[in-house]
């Protein structure tokens, strides 16, 4: 099992990524509109973490202010550049929680916890009979499944 995850930013981990901060910036003041670079790189923490790991930076300038982000993720780089990374996987996983987030307030809650099932927890689309209590219809395909859960 593959994991993603987002970290939190602090003075270590902007220092690494200055170079792209100021390419960025660059970018964003020459363009008037939002700029980002990507940086991948092994990091640990100054003692709670048994190993380095892989960590992939945003190096983002909007309204005219950095906006740093970083993610960690067991994935390899093969698997997933730095971009795909944020842009396509970590991104969808936000908004995934948005909708499910929408789905609480403007509609019946329990079908926000079974989309959130649907999507995280395999065993439970078993038990369910493949679907979200029965939510989907004959539609269980996995497509479907996902493209409810976004």
């Amino acid at each position: 099992m593959d994991c993603l995850f987002g970290l939190a930013r602090n003075t270590r981990l902007v220092a690494m990524i200055e170079e792209e901060l100021a390419t960025a910036r660059a970018a964003a003041e020459k363009t008037d509109s939002p700029a980002r670079r990507f940086r991948d790189f092994q990091w640990t923490t100054l003692g709670t973490w048994s190993r380095r790991r892989r960590v992939v930076a945003k190096a983002e300038r909007t309204k005219g202010e950095a906006n740093p982000r970083f993610v960690v993720t067991s994935l390899k780089r093969a698997e997933a550049g730095a971009r795909t990374l944020c842009e396509d996987i970590y991104c969808a996983r936000g908004d995934m929680e948005n909708r499910i987030k929408e789905c609480s307030k403007h509609q019946n809650p329990t079908i926000s916890k079974q989309l959130a099932i649907t999507k995280f927890d395999p065993s439970l689309q078993k038990a369910s009979g493949g679907h979200a209590g029965g939510l989907l219809g004959d539609r269980t395909s996995v497509e479907n499944r996902f493209f409810l859960a976004i």
